[in-house]
């Protein structure tokens, strides 16, 4: 089980830029396929309170999460910092959810559950899946630090960025705009989830 504060700084990319990116892999970088069902109340009654819920389908392997903004937490672009509870559930229940088949409620006696309820009165809402993005993550050793570079597909749209897990943000910082520097790549960094392009697109649709 995964619990405690997720800290990140996230940067836009074009594809191009990700491409440039993508030539530091080395024989020994990961690469890791995963598909992110979000869920939410038809009328995203979580959303509007930030509460992030998702399950994680990554080969034979599930997660269910739920992320919320920690209270008095300092805006700085580019890196956001979450309250995250992740758990592995098996597999056959995550897919019996995400199709309907099984209540959201099935997953009561698990850790993000009880995160959910003390933000929510979650036996009063009709949680359902909305969608989802599936995601290309390769892994780059940079450094100290490990660069997380993403080819997402969102509604048959592709959108690419690069995430880094850090306490040390301003060391990151620094370190990231000279590889971009380096590279000729635009340093834009920003803020927005991937629960929330999801949102956004959906919204739209």
């Amino acid at each position: 089980m995964a619990k405690g504060i997720e800290k990140e700084l996230k940067y836009e990319l074009t594809e191009k830029e990700y491409k440039k990116i993508l030539q530091l892999r080395t024989k020994g970088s990961a690469r890791h396929h995963f598909e992110n069902i979000f869920f939410d109340t038809k009328s995203l009654k979580l959303n509007r309170s930030l509460i992030g819920v998702r399950i994680r389908i990554a080969g034979r392997v599930a997660y269910f999460t739920v992320k919320s903004k920690p209270p008095k937490t300092a805006s700085i672009k580019g890196y956001t910092v979450r309250k995250e509870t992740e758990v592995q559930i098996p597999i056959e229940k995550a897919k019996g959810i995400i199709r309907g088949d099984l209540s959201f409620s099935t997953l009561r006696n698990y850790s993000p559950w009880n995160h959910l309820a003390s933000l929510c009165q979650i036996s009063k809402l009709q949680i359902v899946p909305l969608g989802g993005l599936r995601t290309i993550r390769t892994m780059i050793k940079h450094q100290d630090l490990c660069l997380e570079l993403d080819r997402c597909r969102l509604f048959n749209e592709d959108f690419f960025e690069l995430e880094v897990e850090t306490e040390a943000y301003q060391k990151a910082q620094a370190i990231i705009r000279r590889l971009f520097t380096r590279l000729g790549i635009e340093v834009r960094p920003h803020d927005q989830s991937k629960l929330g392009r999801f949102i956004e697109s959906y919204k739209k649709r």
